[in-house]
């Protein structure tokens, strides 16, 4: 069992249940929920290990990092900082970029406090742009990141302090990949700019646009078009995107985040199928 919070908020916890076979679907869970009466004794008895599991995720990847690199401590000499946002990041500074070489000072918020005291950590928001962009320039950092609550996502800031978010991330991240492996696909989810297309593109690279929710058990790749109509994109998409898709609508534009028809389409029936 994991818990986990993501970008909920700080009052409540969600739970993510695995076994040797992978995690559980929301057919899982429905039938966990079904069942009734109380659980029969296992034929043999379980066991229980402790373990730091952080201690084990984190010298992965440092080795990942050397090993692309070819030293030891690639790091040293430059100032990154890492606001965590008292979410579960914090854990970066320390383990991760200190042994690699990097001197962290000037790094905030590395506590995890499930009430989010500073700012929501969550790096599509401006004040958690804010707040990691001030971090960088008040030490003089090389370069700033930033993670969501639960480190799935991240925002970046250099040393000029400019954003370094969303499509300008995966754009970086697209022309270090390009230079390694010239001519290959950069796979994204659907909510990408055109700009960023173009970008790798004029780099030799190919951009495969896929959807962001497995709704449908299938991706949608690049080359789709975009939804079939704006009205119907503002009735499909959902909670803070339905608000954007019906300006949009209203404009007579598409939905202004690179849905595909596949995705709307999955959208829709997914929530027909919902209990």
């Amino acid at each position: 069992v994991m818990i986990t919070a993501s970008h909920l908020p700080w009052n409540r916890n969600g739970l993510k249940l695995f076994t040797a076979r992978g995690g559980a679907e929301s057919s899982d869970i429905r039938e966990i929920l079904g069942w009734e009466g109380p659980a029969e004794d296992a034929a043999v008895p379980g066991i229980v290990e402790n373990g730091e599991f952080m201690d084990v995720y984190a010298a992965i990847l440092r080795e990942k990092i050397v090993s692309a690199a070819g030293r030891e401590r690639p790091l040293a000499g430059r100032r990154i900082v890492v606001d965590a946002g008292n979410g579960a990041g914090g854990f970066f500074a320390g383990k991760v970029l200190e042994p690699l070489g990097a001197d962290t000072a000037g790094s905030v918020f590395l506590e995890p406090d499930g009430r989010f005291p500073n700012h929501v950590p969550n790096p599509e928001l401006p004040a958690a742009m804010d707040s990691i962009r001030q971090a960088v320039l008040d030490s003089g950092a090389d370069f700033g990141i930033i993670f969501d609550t639960d480190v799935d996502r991240a925002g970046a800031v250099p040393r000029s302090g400019e954003e370094l978010n969303r499509n300008r991330l995966i754009a970086l991240i697209s022309a270090i990949v390009l230079r390694e492996h010239p001519g290959t696909a950069i796979v994204t989810d659907s909510i990408t700019s055109t700009g960023l297309a173009a970008f790798i593109s004029k780099r030799g690279g190919v951009h495969r646009r896929g959807d962001r929710r497995r709704v449908v058990g299938r991706v949608a790749l690049g080359g789709a078009k975009n939804c079939r109509t704006p009205a119907r994109c503002a009735r499909t998409h959902s909670g803070k995107h339905r608000a954007r898709a019906a300006r949009a609508a209203a404009a007579g534009a598409d939905c202004g985040f690179g849905a595909t028809r596949a995705r709307c389409a999955g959208k829709s029936a997914h929530a027909a199928r919902r209990p």
